[in-house]
């Protein structure tokens, strides 16, 4: 196991053939957004959380829109349909961010990950790659703790404020898919 070096351009993903993608910066010029449509997939990806809710993460005409602030510790991905309907926003929580120049974006992942979807539900993914990366000492336990802490404010946030959040990320994503 170790940690998982992401970038803004996702290039890794064999499932994907052909895609379009804008940069943009935000925050002032301290962070970026992207928008990437998937225009041809070997293969869909939908995503079952097992309580019945199941949503599309991939797919042809789907929009991806990434965002995040230079240095800070999370990193956003909101999934939007063909039509712009927003899906869900999924969180990766980071050892921060590098924005700069937008188009190079990436971060360093740090195994929990955090989604809160169109109808309002929050859940946590990957704590078992969490609890292992502290195991193997991929991480030390001040990451996992501080991991662990950024988890329960942005859940925080999310359940204190999350029609306010989805409504950024349909902002941003309107304001963008005016560049394609």
């Amino acid at each position: 196991m170790q940690i998982k070096h992401t970038d803004i351009h996702r290039k890794n993903w064999q499932r994907v053939i052909e895609r379009t993608q804008v940069f943009s910066p935000i925050e002032n010029g301290r962070g970026v957004a992207s928008l990437m449509r998937f225009d041809k997939l070997t293969a869909p990806f939908v995503k079952d959380y097992g309580n019945g809710e199941i949503i599309p993460i991939i797919f042809e005409g789907g929009y991806w829109l990434q965002a995040g602030i230079d240095g800070e510790p999370y990193f956003y991905t909101a999934m939007f349909d063909e039509r712009g309907t927003f899906k869900q926003v999924y969180v990766d929580i980071t050892a921060g961010n590098i924005c700069s120049p937008p188009d190079t974006a990436h971060f360093d992942d740090l195994f929990l990950d955090i989604v809160y979807t169109a109808g309002g539900n929050i859940y946590v993914l990957d704590r078992d790659e969490l609890d292992e990366a502290l195991k193997e000492n991929v991480i030390d336990k001040a990451t996992f703790d501080r991991v662990l802490s950024l988890a329960d404010e942005k859940i925080a946030n999310l359940k204190n404020n999350g029609d306010n959040v989805t409504l950024r990320f349909i902002q941003l994503y309107k304001s963008l898919r005016e560049l394609f």
